[in-house]
């Protein structure tokens, strides 16, 4: 009797360890992979953030100092916008790996401007 506890705890520690290591292990990648997209000024439009914070167990993403830019096709000029911090809550990671698709429960910008070029 005193073998079974003995094996039944050692697993129950050996199954929270590899919960906990697999939580930061996901969050580690799903940060390496967003700042590499980020970083990447081909694929987007982010000209510069600062302190990028994922939690993919809580849907959230937190980034500070962001500047996006995208080009004005017919001027050859750029739109612009800056915000001090951009929070996003409720992102359905799976959506965006499975459907290719970004769901997003609630989007909070905070101290922003917005340079549009019009004719």
């Amino acid at each position: 009797m005193q073998k079974n506890k003995k094996y039944i705890f050692l697993t129950l520690i050996g199954v929270l360890c590899i919960v906990i290591i697999g939580y930061h292990l996901t969050n580690y990648i799903a940060h390496s992979k967003l700042t590499a997209f980020l970083n990447d000024n081909d694929k987007s439009p982010i000209q510069n953030f600062e302190n990028l914070k994922v939690n993919i167990w809580k849907g959230q993403l937190q980034a500070n100092n962001i500047e996006v830019k995208w080009a004005h096709t017919e001027l050859g000029d750029a739109n612009r916008a800056k915000s001090k911090s951009i929070k996003i809550q409720g992102i359905k990671f799976y959506k965006i790996w499975k459907e290719n698709k970004v769901v997003i429960g609630q989007l909070e910008i905070s101290d922003s401007e917005v340079h549009l070029i019009s004719q």
